[in-house]
């Protein structure tokens, strides 16, 4: 059990609200980037800076630039299963 010793601190970033065109909008730019073959291509979709892509391919999540492009390795050997 975790037991906080001083009070959270108050949140200080707001998450925008998202469209359902904008949740479009983004699943066809993830589309058109996977559709592109290039691992590194899609990671850098996870680039901002602490994030973590949890992985499918791997039992552990993907936290370093070189771990998310791992995960897109299969782009390299020509799987055409996704498309």
């Amino acid at each position: 059990m975790l037991v906080a010793t001083e009070p959270l601190p108050a949140a200080t970033e707001r998450c925008e609200p998202v469209t359902e065109e904008g949740v479009a909008r983004m699943f066809e730019e993830w589309n058109a980037t996977l559709v592109s073959g290039t691992p590194a291509d899609m990671a850098a979709r996870y680039w901002e800076k602490g994030s973590v892509l949890l992985a499918t391919l791997a039992d552990a999540p993907r936290v370093t630039p070189a771990e998310k492009e791992g995960e897109f390795f299969f782009l390299t050997v020509g799987c055409s299963f996704f498309w």
